[in-house]
């Protein structure tokens, strides 16, 4: 029988493997909940479908595994994914150890197809695929809906934070720096950033 997160062994290793949004503007609204399985113990292997995840989580602490293109493919690098996490854990297979924050069915198709227990949003077909489900809420803005996903992933209903807190890698941080001098801007500077389609879908 598998386990749940409430009844798994706390302070044991515990890998688990995430599958990201396709878009960065909706990957960053999940940073909160990413740090708060690290929080919890959780060793994340983040599932990118771009190559960008590399770089936007160069200073975060997390393990990043870009997919391949074809459908066979990406099963087949899950499959080896869950069996590297099998040899560090001898409990993956009896709990959940995949969280998709995506609600595409493709997404569902290649987790259970490597044989993972996932858990996400319901719907469509793709609730037949999942280890456990949860009712798709979509109340508020989208950072709301993937706070509650980790609420239910977690099983517990923390207060959704105030900050998103993507820690920057000192890299990246001098190549923002030279690039800002590049456009005669430098730290004393103050400008806005306007992000285009952003948007709250509150009823």
């Amino acid at each position: 029988m598998k386990k749940t997160q409430s009844e798994y062994v706390a302070g044991a290793e515990r890998p688990l493997i995430v599958r990201l949004r396709n878009f960065v503007g909706e990957v960053v609204l999940s940073v909160p909940v990413l740090s708060q399985l690290k929080e919890i113990g959780y060793a994340l292997h983040l599932v990118a479908r771009h190559s960008w995840a590399v770089s936007l989580f160069s200073g975060f602490d997390a393990t990043v595994h870009v997919q391949p293109s074809s459908l066979m493919a990406r099963v087949r690098q899950l499959r080896e994914l869950r069996t590297y996490c099998r040899s560090i854990d001898p409990e993956f297979d009896r709990r959940e150890n995949a969280l998709l924050q995506t609600d595409s069915f493709s997404s569902a198709l290649e987790m259970w197809l490597a044989g993972l227990n996932g858990l996400g949003y319901a719907y469509d077909a793709r609730s037949l695929m999942l280890a456990r489900k949860l009712a798709m809420d979509r109340r508020g803005h989208v950072f709301e809906w993937y706070w509650r996903l980790g609420c239910g992933f977690w099983q517990q209903d923390l207060a959704i934070p105030k900050v998103i807190d993507l820690p920057v890698s000192d890299k990246k941080k001098v190549d923002a720096q030279s690039q800002l001098r590049e456009l005669g801007m430098d730290a004393g500077h103050r400008f806005l950033m306007v992000c285009p389609f952003a948007a709250t879908l509150a009823p």
